[in-house]
């Protein structure tokens, strides 16, 4: 699975990007690998496997509509979360971003910070989906020429 690498990669950009490299294998980290594993199984098996048939049922299933599914899906599912059932009032917080302390909420108010903490999650996220819904893309049609 793609995810686990990516994942790996996700988590360790801030050390990269400050050049101190991969982060080692930090405590829960065998937790975080089966989220990994159980979210994306979740996502493929009942939101990107029956849209892939869909788009294929109208003989959308190319190459350029799965990358736009695998990227729209994660953004609207985090979207979701984060706007539609999720209450920030009176939420303050902040943190180490690129070796810098920001303030991401200030009394339930995103800041700049806190808004390029989202867009950057969501990048993350739809790379995640558009690197996943690929990878799916290649094996079936693979498999379809067997």
């Amino acid at each position: 699975m793609v995810q686990f690498p990516l994942g790996y990669f996700f988590i360790s950009l801030e050390g990269l990007v400050l050049g101190h490299g991969f982060i080692g294998i930090p405590n829960g980290f065998e937790l975080y690998l089966i989220s990994i594993l159980v979210v994306s199984a979740f996502i493929i098996i009942v939101i990107g496997t029956p849209l892939y048939f869909t788009l294929k049922h109208y003989k959308l299933n190319t190459s350029l509509y799965i990358t736009i599914s695998g990227l729209i899906i994660p953004i609207l599912i985090m979207t979701f979360i984060d706007f539609g059932i999720t209450s920030y009032k009176g939420y303050s917080a902040g943190e180490n971003y690129y070796g810098t302390y920001r303030d991401t909420f200030i009394d339930g108010q995103r800041t700049f910070w806190g808004w390029v903490k989202v867009l950057e999650s969501m990048v993350t996220y739809g790379i995640h989906g558009v690197l996943g819904a690929i990878i799916f893309h290649k094996i079936y049609l693979k498999g379809n020429n067997a």
